[in-house]
């Protein structure tokens, strides 16, 4: 299971997943896994605040695709995703 081989390579159990994950898919596309609230957004960056973090995503043409309460897609082309403001150059 995909989650299995995530949590024994970081040496860490499942509950650690419950806070929030993301997978990038090739810089094309990112899903994210937790409670999300919107704090910002445009088309450069997004910042969400997921559970106890903020969780920064920078790119390009970004779009939300997709929300639910506990899960968020965002397609376009992702830069960078972060726990802190960035300086991209």
């Amino acid at each position: 299971m995909f989650f299995d081989e995530i949590t024994k390579h970081l040496k860490t159990d499942i509950q650690t997943l419950k806070n929030f994950s993301w997978t990038n898919v090739g810089n094309l596309g990112l899903v994210l896994n937790g409670q999300n609230t919107i704090l910002s957004y445009n088309t450069c960056k997004i910042i969400l605040q997921c559970n106890s973090k903020k969780i920064y995503i920078y790119g390009q043409n970004l779009q939300i695709q997709s929300m639910s309460p506990t899960d968020f897609c965002v397609t376009g082309q992702i830069f960078c995703v972060s726990d802190r403001e960035v300086n991209l150059c």
